[in-house]
């Protein structure tokens, strides 16, 4: 530093997300409950955007892309806070989308892990602002593909990079959608989603990221100086 004063830099230590994977796991008869409340065949296909009606999320980038996607079998599943059939903001978003498309608009839900079960796909097209976004790792822990914009650490959680789009590039966002789309057969889920969800599942459940905690924890406890010269600690 120009001032000749140095500064102390204290070491840090990201410790991530983790989920409850048994908690999300993959449920057909809850798939087969809701999409028969829903009115929705397997021929069609549930895309879910799953989280709080908000400009971060950009609901609105989305339902432009799924009009550009132009596939009329898809069905947007819309759940979280404003995400309801009264929200003049959203019906504003909708009413610029494609004529074609059928929505649901669910509001906020506590079943959440039956609801990604009822999906096909989970579309994240949040414009900034995201780390990993839990509703990702839920979405893999339920073997539910993910689109998704390169906002955070989503990366690792999806499929194929072709299945990821710049923040606010709508033309992307949909070019991601239709990579994703031959991978959705109804009813089932992909081989690879499976895969994915084995291969994280070590790193990302909620035990590994409470040891983790329990760990650092006892570090400190031993640390000379203790709390004082603790790392700072961020959450993925």
């Amino acid at each position: 530093m120009s001032s000749g004063l140095a500064m102390r830099v204290r070491p840090g230590q990201v410790i991530g997300n983790g989920v409850d994977f048994s908690a999300f796991a993959f449920d057909p008869a809850a798939r087969a409950r809701l999409r028969t409340m829903w009115n929705l065949t397997e021929s069609q296909v549930a895309i879910g955007t799953i989280g709080r009606f908000d400009p971060q999320k950009d609901h609105a980038g989305i339902a432009a892309a799924l009009a550009k996607l132009g596939r009329r079998e898809a069905v947007w599943v819309l759940a979280g806070s404003g995400c309801e059939a009264g929200n003049p903001a959203l019906g504003g978003i909708l009413g610029s989308a494609q004529p074609g498309l059928r929505v649901l608009p669910l509001g906020p839900r506590g079943d959440m892990a039956a609801v990604l079960s009822a999906l096909d796909l989970l579309v994240i097209g949040s414009a900034f602002g995201e780390a990993l976004p839990m509703v990702a790792l839920e979405a893999v822990a339920n073997d539910l593909p993910v689109v998704a914009t390169r906002v955070g650490s989503v990366e690792p959680l999806v499929l194929d990079t072709a299945w990821l789009a710049a923040p606010g590039d709508l033309t992307a966002l949909a070019a991601a959608i239709a990579a994703a789309w031959p991978a959705l057969p109804g009813g089932r889920r992909p081989p690879s989603a499976v895969s994915k969800r084995l291969a994280l599942a070590a790193e990302y459940a909620i035990a590994s990221t409470t040891a983790k905690y329990h760990q650092l924890y006892r570090d400190l406890a031993r640390a000379p100086g203790g709390v004082a010269n603790a790392p700072r600690i961020a959450m993925a």
